[in-house]
């Protein structure tokens, strides 16, 4: 269960850095 939920917060904060960066590059 720990590693799932470790799992889970790892991609979302890929996802959310990967957003982030996406968006700084088309400004």
């Amino acid at each position: 269960m720990f590693y799932f939920l470790s799992t889970v917060v790892a991609e979302s904060l890929v996802s959310s850095y990967c957003l982030f960066s996406y968006t700084i590059v088309n400004l």
